[in-house]
């Protein structure tokens, strides 16, 4: 997110403008390096997200032509998008390009918060169909031996009890991952961190 300093040139990198070149790669849309839209609220602050999001909705509703909409409606349609902040900002863009090319059912004149809700809920569920795909074929032809980069829950577990990570960090991991030893056996009760 450094490379683009603030939220404006960040704006006008993954503007409306951008959505037909994340169209035409799909895969690219829901595997590149784009940001997920969690990390734009993360890294410029405030309501970044939704404010990002908005100009998607303003574009839709300008592409149709249609001024229905009011202004705190298209924030409230960003803000209830906005909660799926694990998706990539180029998911987004995908289905407003989904939607303009009314992928979704046509547009009569007028656009509401619902239409485009509805076809949000659409996009997720093609969206979890396409991952789905995605996954099936991309490890057809490859190996699937795990890197030396990744760290095993194991080593995470050894990281955390050894305090070599950040203590919220390590109280969040030991959560998660559960009283394990080095070889990844459940400990028993007695050996666990006490709280």
């Amino acid at each position: 997110m450094k490379r683009f300093g603030s939220l404006q040139r960040f704006m006008d990198a993954f503007s409306p403008l951008m959505m037909r070149s994340v169209a035409e790669d799909p895969g690219r849309a829901y595997y590149g390096n784009a940001p997920a839209l969690g990390t734009v609220r993360l890294a410029f602050g405030g309501d970044a997200d939704v404010v990002w999001l908005k100009t998607f909705v303003d574009d839709f509703a300008g592409f149709y032509g249609t001024s229905r909409m009011n202004d705190e409606n298209k924030t409230r349609v960003a803000m209830m998008m906005s909660v799926k902040s694990h998706l990539r900002v180029t998911e987004f863009m995908l289905f407003f390009w989904k939607l303009c090319n009314a992928d979704y059912g046509k547009v009569f004149g007028s656009v509401d918060a619902s239409y485009i809700l509805t076809a949000f809920k659409s996009f997720l569920k093609e969206r979890t169909n396409e991952l789905s795909q995605y996954a099936v074929t991309s490890t057809e032809d490859v190996d699937v031996s795990i890197d030396s980069h990744v760290i095993r829950p194991q080593e995470l577990w050894r990281m955390a009890m050894k305090g070599e990570l950040a203590p919220d960090v390590a109280d969040g991991v030991l959560d998660m991952l559960g009283p394990y030893d080095e070889r990844g056996n459940l400990l028993p009760s007695s050996k666990r961190r006490p709280r």
